[in-house]
């Protein structure tokens, strides 16, 4: 699998085990931009009914590439 380039994960990511020891850009309703800037992620995945519109427009207009 890709596990291995997973950079950042929300708090509730615990499945596999392995995802608890990734570090936490924040929860489903607010992410920690800061901390995703930090990690420089080649992509990004968001939902709309979870992530709020404005955090995944900043990291649009940021140039980040999420699906």
């Amino acid at each position: 699998g890709a596990g291995n380039k997973v950079v950042g994960v929300v708090d509730y990511s615990d499945y596999p085990k392995a995802a608890l020891k990734i570090e936490s850009v924040g929860s489903y309703h607010v992410l920690n931009i800061e901390k995703i800037i930090q990690l420089n992620p080649d992509l990004i995945i968001a939902w709309k009914t979870g992530n709020r519109s404005k955090d995944i427009e900043k990291l649009q207009q940021l140039g980040y590439k999420i699906i």
